[in-house]
């Protein structure tokens, strides 16, 4: 019997075996996203084959294998024990995946720091901080809710990425729908395409269309902006990247920008901005720059 005969023989003996191989596949794919990208991990599945070769058990991998594995180890942390809490963060500029024992994925963004515990009765996250992205594997049984700003969301089947910034949650759904529970308030249904947002007081914004592309563009380390005042540009940029801004003129910070920008290179960004609108970047010192009309003394 072929290889391939084989595998549909195997997926054809229950839905559990079809449902392991789609979410197998399912975070194969996503690790294109990693190809260049160097992880600290890499160094630590390194030493980890090291002592799995001094021990009793050995293990012989092809070559091919080995290369896979440690594909794997660079690109992903693995979740794998069912009621175990654990925390995970990132630091300033770092992003990071996450494979949950369920077959869910978490992608973290910048500064975040992010808590999980998994038990028979539910799955249990929160984001203190900062952004992530979830690709959550359904089960009916084990509800799937991320608790956000005093706030919940809960999955109902689906991919949504959940903002953190001063107590404000931004949520957005990329596919399927989600329900937002915002404090002191019942739940409030979203749809693929569309997000809302909510203060810690539980103020919330009505659901409305979002732009997909520009809410997600951090998984692929860009920024996103259309018609952005230079002073909001700054701050995003300015959440990778330990540096403080300053303006010549406060009328800087009305200027508008539009582009897709690379946020892990400030000196590209600086390079494209002053491309882009009359500005000039100068370095006051390591954590300052200053930003100055094209063609003044920058004072």
């Amino acid at each position: 019997m072929s290889q391939q005969a084989e595998l549909e023989a195997w997926l054809a003996v229950s839905e559990a075996h079809r449902l392991a191989y789609e979410r197998a596949m399912s975070v194969w794919g996503g690790l294109d996203r990693f190809s260049g990208i160097s992880f600290p991990a890499r160094e630590a599945a390194s030493c980890y084959r090291q002592q799995q070769r001094r021990r009793r058990f050995r293990f012989r991998v092809a070559v091919a294998g080995t290369a896979v594995v440690c594909l794997v180890l660079a690109a992903i942390t693995v979740v794998w024990m069912p009621g175990a809490a654990a925390i995970y963060t990132t630091a300033q500029g770092e992003r990071r995946a996450i494979v949950l024992s369920d077959g869910s994925t978490v992608e973290l963004n910048t500064a975040t720091e992010l808590r999980v515990r998994f038990s028979d009765r539910g799955r249990d996250l929160s984001i203190i901080r900062g952004e992530a992205f979830f690709a959550v594997v359904h089960d009916a049984a084990r509800p799937f809710r991320v608790a956000a700003g005093n706030g919940e969301i809960r999955d109902l089947g689906t991919q949504f990425d959940v903002r953190v910034e001063a107590g404000r949650v931004e949520v957005a759904v990329m596919e399927g729908e989600v329900e937002v529970a915002a404090p002191g308030r019942s739940g409030v249904r979203v749809v693929a395409g569309r997000g809302l947002a909510y203060s810690p007081a539980g103020q919330t914004t009505a659901p409305g269309e979002r732009r997909l592309e520009a809410v997600s563009a951090w998984r692929d380390g860009r920024a996103v902006f259309d018609q952005v005042s230079l002073d909001d540009v700054l701050r995003e940029i300015g959440r990778y990247h330990p540096v403080e801004w300053e303006f010549s003129e406060p009328s800087l910070k009305r200027l508008k920008l539009t582009g897709s920008f690379d946020v892990d290179n400030l000196p590209l960004f600086l390079a494209a901005l002053q491309a882009a609108l009359p500005v000039t970047a100068a370095r006051v010192d390591a954590g300052h720059i200053r930003l100055s009309r094209a063609g003044t003394n920058g004072r």
